[in-house]
């Protein structure tokens, strides 16, 4: 069990929430051309959608839910003519932080508490080495809906599908100045368990990920994510067990360094294709385990495997439609194998909405799967 699913309060594994924006614009909200569902945070009216939307997957049995962040950048907002300053844009950062909290407070407003002892974290997250910090409270008896701030790649700032290409030929420090005012918003408000950094496609961005965060965030747990073409790639073309190994590295050097540490709690991939979903979990795992085995750093053991794939086709980037068919969905036999390779939290992107997350959830839980 990672930290996490720990702060969930559940046993083994988590669910997280599928795609916001695509369940968005399900229901009728179109979407930015450049900010895509971002832009309905500029929109009094449609708060109350936003917050609905959220509850859909809470009620759905997600455990996670995500801010409607993923877009949303100071220079998206400035550009689109919705406000005038980078200042006056981060507003719009905290009003998605006050929706995605409003559903989760009339959520659990509507629960019963559970019955039975709090569940006994293991050693390592009992007084976890760095780069992990101590669980700032204990494990509540009834599971707490943890809010994750979305973090998007630069390629989803540029709005042309770049997400899924990667090579921007941008350095790791203008990555880092680029991700840093989102970051920093973020992380001051307490209400945001934990930041989501999403559909990364290379190499380079996920490294400033990890440097920024040690500078500028060194406790705040994150979690990171990439962007892959195949069962082997970063969308990029980098092995994901190259980029796996070396963010790994930075982050334990980074831990060896008092005044540079960083507290990633999770490595994982989204946005992928459904077929790819497993063998790219594999190629984590066993990352993860190499650098446990042969570099001594146990810690790492800790680290959570995410997988949030979508449901399938191709995305075009330039027209921002998906232009082929829904492919596989998230059966049983997918969620066994991602079991199988050490996933402990499970959800969905793209397409990917309330009835197969309660598909996710009533696997995650044992019971029947209806998806």
């Amino acid at each position: 069990m990672g930290w996490l699913v720990a702060q969930c309060g559940r046993p083994r594994e988590a669910v997280l929430d599928g795609g916001l924006s695509s369940l968005l614009e399900e229901r009728g909200h179109p979407m930015h051309r450049t900010l895509w569902s971002a832009a309905l945070l500029a929109n009094p009216a449609a708060h109350q959608a936003i917050i609905d939307a959220h509850l859909t997957f809470l009620n759905s049995g997600a455990d996670i839910i995500e801010t409607l962040t993923y877009q949303a950048t100071a220079r998206g907002f400035v550009s689109a003519g919705l406000c005038a300053t980078p200042e006056e844009a981060d507003a719009f950062l905290t009003i998605a932080i006050n929706l995605a909290d409003k559903a989760r407070k009339k959520f659990l407003s509507l629960q019963q508490p559970q019955q039975g002892p709090q569940p006994e974290l293991p050693p390592h997250l009992q007084h976890p080495p760095p780069p992990y910090q101590p669980l700032p409270q204990a494990v509540p008896v009834l599971p707490t809906p943890r809010i994750a701030g979305s973090i998007g790649p630069y390629g989803a700032f540029l709005a042309n599908g770049e997400e899924f290409v990667g090579n921007y030929g941008l350095s790791e420090d203008e990555l880092m100045a680029f991700h840093r005012p989102k970051v920093l918003v973020l992380t001051r408000d307490s209400r945001v368990d934990v930041l989501a950094f999403e559909t990364v496609p290379e190499l380079a961005e996920a490294r400033a990920i990890v440097r920024l965060m040690a500078a500028v965030a060194p406790t705040k747990p994150f979690w990171l994510s990439f962007q892959c073409r195949d069962g082997l790639h970063l969308a990029s073309g980098v092995p994901l067990a190259d980029a796996v190994r070396e963010v790994l590295d930075l982050v334990v050097s980074s831990s060896n360094n008092s005044t540079s540490s960083c507290a990633l709690i999770g490595i994982g991939v989204n946005c992928v294709k459904p077929e790819f979903a497993a063998s790219l979990c594999t190629i984590i795992s066993k990352a993860i385990q190499t650098c446990c085995t042969t570099q001594s750093h146990s810690h790492l053991a800790g680290l959570d495997i995410l997988c949030y794939a979508n449901k399938g086709g191709v995305y075009d980037g330039l027209a921002q439609r998906w232009s082929t068919p829904e492919g596989t969905v998230l059966d049983r036999a997918l969620l066994s194998d991602l079991r199988a390779v050490g996933v402990t939290v499970y959800g969905g992107c793209c397409r990917v909405h309330g009835p197969e997350i309660a598909g996710v959830a009533a696997f995650v839980r044992g019971e029947e799967v209806g998806v």
